[in-house]
């Protein structure tokens, strides 16, 4: 029963596995299509020229955290059960009326409860807005010390960014989870340093590493723990 499921699932035909091919392909356009908006930064095939300007991985981080919080990541299309909609967690999921989990209810002002409102619905839209006009903005200027003349994003955009899901992840921790929140917004506070002349993509790759040592330590933790028990 564990392999047939393993190898089969339950029944998915295997055609549909082309629909992650097509959705990651296009995710990929997308992301480079949004960085030939900046300017200062020209050339569809010319990638070499324009691939490690600070702002561009500034707005891949970005556009991949409103990827994930409006449903198109991980948990999005049939084979997580998402027929129709194919959503996992789509806009009107998270409208007035619908289900929240706050973290930390008892501890936290103003979190108690478990419905949403239309206060919640309001940072979620808010946060949508901010992010999409993160990835369409321009830089801010040459920047000598990260060898840069496009420059990075406005660090008001990242404050907003990161002070809007801050509240919402409070008020609800499905909302927080569903945007990656534990590696976008982690790499999203590296780049409040870029204008201090800091290296922000060592800073985010220093992030980088600490997430995913913590996380083979907890799987292998976790794995050594099952065996012991058993």
């Amino acid at each position: 029963m564990a392999r047939h499921w393993a190898e089969v699932g339950f029944g998915t035909p295997v055609l549909l596995h082309l629909f992650y091919v097509v959705k990651i392909v296009l995710y990929i356009l997308a992301a480079w299509l949004l960085a030939l908006t900046t300017t200062g930064i020209d050339g569809f095939t010319n990638v070499a020229h324009w691939y490690a300007e600070p702002i561009v991985f500034e707005k891949v981080v970005l556009y991949t955290m409103l990827f994930e919080v409006v449903g198109l990541g991980c948990g999005f299309g049939p084979l997580n059960n998402r027929f129709f909609p194919r959503w996992a967690r789509s806009c009107t999921g998270c409208g007035p009326g619908t289900i929240r989990l706050p973290p930390w209810p008892g501890r936290i002002p103003f979190t108690t409860g478990d419905t949403r409102t239309p206060f919640d619905a309001l940072l979620y839209g808010a946060l949508l807005v901010l992010l999409v006009v993160a990835v369409f903005s321009d830089g801010t200027g040459p920047i000598p010390a990260l060898g840069t003349t496009i420059g990075v994003l406005p660090a008001w955009q990242i404050w907003a960014v990161l002070g809007v899901l801050a509240v919402l992840g409070v008020r609800d921790k499905v909302i927080f989870l569903a945007a990656r929140g534990e590696v976008y917004a982690s790499f999203t506070v590296a780049f409040l340093f870029a204008d201090y002349g800091v290296d922000m993509i060592l800073g985010a790759k220093l992030v980088c590493l600490v997430i995913w040592l913590g996380a083979a330590t907890s799987s292998s933790t976790s794995t050594s723990r099952s065996s012991s028990r058993r």
